[in-house]
């Protein structure tokens, strides 16, 4: 059960995927620096023993027999280091060469073919001092079989082999310190005074015997077990490696959420639902299936709603034509003053009865958008101002509609929307409604200022519910039913446009529409 738990839940495998690339991330960034430090090390070894082995060649090459033998062991003394020499196969043509490459223990193994067909084989466990200690003794030894004279040419026909710098200084010359001088005069070979071989170059100092020059090798570098350059480039290889996977998770992650999320605009826009497909059994995919199904439920719901309002609005609609058709017919006979008063009295709530009906519809059908085409705010606005002047003509008003955009969006219904706000601007002004349209860097603003007696803070938000109706002025004594502005939120909403209230610079409210880009269009007009 547990198992079955762990693999369906979304936040284990994403921190398991992460602590797998932080482990991926070490084991590659390890690798590649003992890759690294691998090669650096045999380079390193290369430039310490190649020169030495190839002095250790020559020695070789001027003995043989059991003096070869002896004169082996000497060097192996010096050096630490068991060296073992055997002959090569009759039948082997290996050329004289140094091979030295690393063990896997990261052992040296150093393999010198010589020209008499034999192979000297050493193994060695680190470097260390004695290594650039040995390297002064041979160049002494080989120094010693040439005059003093003839030092420095000698010096110069080594540089074929693979030596550091190699030059005589007159003992008085060198800038060391007592101490390391008094070695030097006592024939000691010198390696400068760091002890730890790493890091700094270094150079050795040998005297010649019997005179009063010093061999001088160097300088040589050291080894630098992990150099700071590496260690950055390994800790951004990790932190990308790492970025990497997060992102892929994360990235993958927003992309089934952001598909839920689509789908559920298209819905809340009334646009209807598409089902989400969603692979696996994790969370995101268990909140898609239940997201599915509640969006089918409330679609049901809706849609048995609107039958059941269509429905009861054509039986309502049936007797109510049939009671218009009597009034007419009562009315058009001869009645007295009291009973004709009655009768239009009755006739007028015949009539806000069948209004009612008509807002309730189209309340419905303010979620259901469907029929877009490109609409002139500033046409539309003149034309709403202009039919109800006539009915409010006390009322002073201005529209200051500058701007070249279009609304994009369902005619019909966005006609309602801003009839309905106009018509509740007259009916609560006292004198003067101003309607002031401004374009924004992203979308257009409405405002429908009036000089009426305002709205409380505490019920501006209560004024788009559908059946409020507000005290004070704002009530049924205004007319209506508190739907007028309920069809304009819900309109609005179906079209992605914002609309809210708040106090009027005229004294009164003022209501807001934004219209954001994407429900524009831009069309040159000349206004």
């Amino acid at each position: 059960m547990w198992s079955a738990w762990l693999v369906g839940n979304m936040f284990f495998r994403i921190y398991s995927s992460l602590l797998v690339s932080v482990l991926l991330a070490a084991i590659t960034c390890y690798g590649l620096y003992q890759l690294q430090h691998n090669q650096r090390y045999s380079s390193y070894a290369q430039s310490i023993f190649k020169g030495s082995f190839q002095l250790i060649s020559l020695g070789l090459d001027r003995h043989s027999g059991d003096k070869q033998a002896q004169w082996l062991k000497i060097v192996s003394k010096i050096m630490e280091t068991d060296l073992t020499l055997q002959a090569m196969d009759s039948n082997s043509s290996q050329a004289p060469s140094i091979q030295i490459s690393l063990n896997q223990s990261r052992s040296i193994q150093v393999d010198m073919f010589t020209k008499h067909n034999k192979q000297l084989t050493a193994n060695i466990d680190y470097i260390g001092e004695q290594h650039y200690r040995i390297m002064a003794v041979l160049l002494l030894n080989e120094l010693g079989r040439v005059p003093s004279e003839k030092h420095q040419e000698f010096l110069t026909q080594l540089d074929t082999l693979a030596l550091p710098k190699l030059r005589l200084m007159p003992l008085e010359t060198l800038t060391l310190d007592h101490q390391q001088l008094s070695r030097i005069k006592r024939g000691d070979v010198v390696v400068n005074e760091r002890q730890d071989l790493s890091n700094n170059p270094r150079w050795v100092y040998a005297r010649i015997p019997h005179s009063q020059q010093v061999l001088v090798i160097g300088p040589m570098d050291g080894f630098e077990e992990i150099p700071l350059v590496i260690i950055i480039l390994m800790l951004a290889l990790s932190i990308i490696i790492t970025a990497t996977m997060a992102y892929i998770l994360v990235y993958g992650l927003e992309k089934r959420l952001t598909k839920i999320d689509r789908s559920m605009q298209n819905f809340a826009r009334g646009q209807g639902h598409d089902p989400v497909s969603m692979e696996g059994q994790d969370a995101i995919a268990k909140l898609a299936t239940t997201i599915n199904g509640m969006a089918l439920r409330i679609g049901s719901l809706l849609n048995e709603q609107k039958e059941i309002g269509q429905a009861i609005s054509h039986e309502i609609r049936t007797p109510i034509s049939r009671m218009k058709f009597r009034l007419h017919a009562l009315l058009d006979s001869q009645l007295n003053d009291t009973q004709t008063k009655k009768l239009l009295g009755l006739q007028k709530d015949i009539n806000e009865i069948d209004n009612l009906i008509d807002e309730i519809l189209t309340l419905q059908q303010g979620e259901h958008t469907q029929v877009f085409s490109n609409i002139h705010l500033h046409d539309l606005l003149a034309s709403l101002l202009d039919v109800h002047s006539v009915q409010y003509a006390h009322i002073k008003y201005s529209l200051q509609c500058n701007t070249n955009q279009m609304i994009v969006g369902d005619s019909k219904l966005l006609t309602r929307a801003l009839q309905n706000i106009i018509q509740n601007g007259f009916k609560h002004a006292k004198t003067h409604l101003n309607i002031n349209a401004t374009e924004e860097h992203n979308g257009l603003k409405l405002e429908i200022s009036d000089d009426g007696e305002g709205i409380s803070h505490d019920k501006k938000e209560q004024v788009f519910t559908p059946f409020i109706r507000l005290d004070s002025s704002r009530n049924k004594k205004t007319g209506g039913f508190g739907l007028g502005l309920a069809i304009v939120k819900r309109i609005c909403d179906a079209h992605g446009i914002r609309v809210w209230v708040e106090d009027s610079p005229l004294g009164g409210a003022q209501f807001c529409l934004f219209m954001p880009q994407n429900s524009l269009m831009m069309e040159e007009l000349s206004i």
